[in-house]
């Protein structure tokens, strides 16, 4: 399947925008896994791991850097593959909660909604 050109620009800008939030969170000691709150290692760069989109990746969603973090594999497979109820009992639950209300109340409130399903 060939991908557009204006598409191919699209995940030019995605990707640029994944390495900016790279450097300015290693500079800020901060790349750290979103759901977690664990290190990630150094030598891991934008490419070797996942990226959460908070609100999606329709439209300009897929580069807002507000709403992009980074993430551990392991724990995003989880996210995306567990229902809520799972998740709830996770050890890293309660903390990727907190972190969620910090960025985004609306957010945060509408996973606190899934939470009492």
């Amino acid at each position: 399947m060939r991908t557009s050109k204006k598409h191919q620009a699209k995940l030019r800008h995605y990707n640029k925008v994944k390495a900016e939030l790279e450097q300015e969170l290693k500079d800020k000691g901060e790349w750290r896994c979103f759901f977690s709150d664990t290190p990630i290692p150094d030598h891991l760069t934008w490419k070797g791991i996942a990226w959460h989109h908070g609100k999606g990746r329709d439209g300009d969603l897929l580069t807002d850097r507000k709403f992009i973090r980074p993430v551990a594999n392991e724990y995003h497979a989880m996210y995306h593959d567990k229902p809520t109820s799972f998740l709830k009992g996770q050890w890293w639950w309660g903390g990727f909660m907190k972190r969620l209300k910090e960025l985004d109340e609306d957010l945060w409130y509408n996973h606190k909604l899934r939470e009492e399903k």
